[in-house]
């Protein structure tokens, strides 16, 4: 009887490259190894082979991080401005026509008001509504003061008690308002059948400023007791011009103050 050989076959006696495939675990990535395993077979006297095969699996798992969600930027809101503030107003009653007037103020200290819409009623003693008026602020510059001057007409026979005055929210725009440099000097007072307060407007800028409106208010004392309005074609760059404003007063007058403001929102710098 022969004895037991042991045989390798050629074939057999390599080790095969491992070989990686990625495969999808649940909570990171698996990554697979596997070698082949050494086969080896023996020969018995019943010629019966025995393969034997091993197989190593290794598994590796990475941990995936968890991302951190920022939440955005807290934005700050940009500051509401405030409305225009009612200063002061009062009225003259002429028969069947009011001419009322009023100043307000804006008191943003860096933001301009265009389209600024105003409503005025008249009231007798009782409350009741005698007529109603309004128009609107073409511009009024940051922290400034500015006068209006308008008329209502009403029933001839009714009498006016006092008024009220109404101001909307404007639109806010950052740029600065240039009002601040058409100024009136040298004011005067002229009496007579159609009462009149003259001026001149000054222009500081280094263009011409067409189609304005100068607003006079007169005063007797702090009380207001009267004015007018006036439009002016033009005013030449760093230039002057002459203005003349009927007014209606109802009361003497100690002195008067004047307002120039663009009859239309300009879009100029």
């Amino acid at each position: 009887m022969n004895s037991p050989s042991s045989q390798v076959s050629n074939a057999d006696n390599g080790v095969a490259a491992p070989q990686e495939e990625p495969t999808a675990m649940q909570g990171g990535l698996s990554f697979t190894a596997t070698a082949a395993a050494l086969r080896r077979t023996e020969s018995r006297q019943d010629d019966d082979p025995l393969d034997a095969t091993a197989t190593l699996t290794t598994t590796v798992l990475l941990d995936t991080p968890t991302p951190t969600i920022q939440s955005p930027l807290e934005r700050t809101a940009a500051p509401t401005p405030m409305p225009l503030i009612r200063v002061q107003d009062g009225f003259v009653q002429r028969d069947g026509a009011v001419t009322y007037a009023f100043v307000a103020r804006n008191p943003n200290p860096a933001q301009s008001l265009r389209d600024t819409k105003y409503q005025v009623a008249a009231y007798d003693a009782n409350g009741v509504v005698l007529g109603i008026s309004g128009d609107t602020i073409n511009e009024i510059g940051p922290g400034q003061e500015l006068g209006i001057v308008n008329s209502m007409q009403i029933a001839a026979q009714v009498e006016v008690s006092r008024i009220e005055v109404q101001l909307r929210d404007g639109q806010v725009f950052e740029q600065p308002s240039f009002l601040a440099e058409l100024t009136v000097t040298n004011p005067a007072f002229i009496p007579g059948d159609q009462t009149s307060v003259t001026g001149t407007v000054n222009n500081g800028r280094d263009r011409d400023v067409e189609r304005v409106t100068v607003f006079a208010i007169t005063y007797n004392g702090q009380r207001i007791v009267g004015g007018g309005s006036a439009s002016v074609a033009f005013v030449p760059a760093n230039g002057q011009a002459p203005v003349s404003i009927p007014v209606v007063t109802s009361d003497e007058v100690t002195h008067a103050g004047f307002w120039v403001v663009l009859s239309t929102t300009t879009t100029e710098p």
